[in-house]
């Protein structure tokens, strides 16, 4: 909730280079919390890291960003589509090897488990979406309307405090009305108040902005339901 109110000032009053520079004090602190804090614990020694997995999986993964960002950056360049297909290429020769690796660094058969392919596939799009907003409104609220990035900031604070606020009601709300009801429920719901921030203008009251972002936040709500047991697997819904 503080993100988007620390980021606008540092960016208001030092530059944008501080909202990444921030990241390496906090870095360091959770390093050294994580030091004191997590138990160590032996690792299995019957296994070993999928060195070939890791190396196809992060090259192509790397090479898929560039070539997207090289595509915004240098449209008319060949240097774009060179480097996502070189990615597109990697990732699938990481998906070959994979399927036949005796320990792999991820095991795609739990692809075949329904409720997984469903929240890995689905989930995929549904996650895409709520992650743009954070970046996306700030966009349009500097850019579009002319505020300031601290102006920004606090507005955006808005949708954490709806998702936050939400958080308390999430598991009596889910036992009362069920998993998939409250699931097919936020998903409406943020269809319907995405679809009503595109309506935004820069003489739409604040107040009702800030009410909609609130609004908009407990749509997505991030839950822990029970379990569900799918075939010889036990998984949880995505949270």
């Amino acid at each position: 909730m503080l993100a988007p109110l620390v980021g606008g000032a540092l960016t208001t009053y030092l530059s944008w280079h501080w909202i990444f520079l921030i990241n390496l004090p906090l870095g360091a602190a959770a390093f050294i919390a994580a030091l004191s804090l997590v138990p160590a614990g032996a690792g299995d020694r019957a296994r070993r890291l999928d060195w070939l997995g890791l190396l196809l999986t992060t090259t192509g993964v790397g090479a898929l960003v560039v070539g997207l960002e090289l595509a915004t950056a240098h449209p008319d360049g060949p240097w774009a589509a060179i480097s996502a297909a070189a990615g597109i290429c990697a990732l699938a020769a990481a998906v070959l090897w994979m399927r036949r690796a005796k320990n792999p660094l991820f095991d795609l058969s739990v692809f075949s488990t329904r409720t997984f392919r469903a929240m890995a596939t689905g989930g995929f799009v549904y996650r895409l979406t709520i992650s743009s907003v954070p970046f996306l409104l700030p966009l349009m609220f500097q850019t579009g309307f002319g505020w300031s990035p601290l102006h920004a900031g606090i507005m955006v604070a808005a949708v954490f405090i709806g998702n936050i606020g939400i958080k308390p009601a999430t598991t009596p709300l889910i036992r009362r009305f069920g998993f998939r009801a409250m699931l097919v429920f936020g998903s409406l719901a943020s269809a319907v108040t995405f679809a009503l921030c595109a309506l935004l203008t820069p003489d739409t009251p604040q107040a009702l902005i800030f009410a909609l972002l609130v609004c908009s936040g407990p749509s997505a709500p991030s839950v822990s339901p029970p379990t569900r047991r799918c075939s010889t697997r036990t998984l949880h819904p995505p949270s």
